[in-house]
């Protein structure tokens, strides 16, 4: 598991102090980093994490050839077809967050998703999420809003926020998706507890 924190001055700096605390999680250290997402069970982080409540989703699909990203990420074959689902999440009329879906055309096809309906591929793609044995690579980093994302999710362009990477894997290791998550950075706050071993040495 890679996890990237690092966080400049300037870029804190940027930050109002709301986003600063909605991005608390990236001051952990390495080793609590990876015990808190190890623990974490897999479901929408996009949703749990949100500060108000996800009322709303707007889904789009689309089909491309697995480029050589996808070969890499989802093992697949340079002749496979892969899944765009593009997903837009809204409390009332705010923007909350995106996420760019990415999965093998056979994951959709074996389970005889409707593609014609997005609202059913979303159905697929959230029950997909709570699997049992689903395991996850994950990757947090700190990113800033290029043109495109900044008008999706209404905010300026060059804006610090939170990106979520992963892949999912099933329990026989067989990749099923691949994501990029955009936290709104004022709509979202990860909570941590931390503790100090009661045994713990000072040095």
């Amino acid at each position: 598991m890679e996890i990237k924190t690092g966080i400049s001055l300037q870029t804190k700096q940027q930050l109002s102090q709301l986003q600063v605390e909605s991005l608390n999680i990236l001051a952990m250290s390495m080793t609590e980093l990876k015990d808190f997402l190890q623990n974490e069970e897999i479901e929408n982080p996009l949703v749990d994490f949100c500060l108000q409540p996800v009322d709303k989703v707007e889904t789009t699909v689309g089909f491309q050839p697995a480029t050589q990203k996808h070969q890499e990420v989802l093992k697949l074959r340079a002749s496979s077809i892969v899944a765009v689902i593009n997903i837009t999440y809204y409390s009332g009329d705010t923007v909350v967050g995106f996420a760019m879906v990415y999965m093998p055309y056979e994951v959709l096809d074996k389970s005889s998703v409707d593609l014609e309906n997005p609202d059913t591929v979303y159905q697929f793609y959230s029950k997909l999420l709570t699997s049992g044995g689903l395991y996850s690579d994950t990757k947090l980093r700190l990113g800033n809003a290029r043109e495109r994302l900044a008008g999706i999710l209404n905010i300026p362009e060059g804006e610090p926020f939170l990106i979520l990477e992963e892949e999912l894997y099933s329990e026989y290791d067989t990749p099923v998706l691949s994501q990029k998550l955009f936290f709104t950075p004022d709509q979202h706050e990860l909570h941590i507890n931390r503790r100090n071993d009661r045994n713990i040495q000072k040095h």
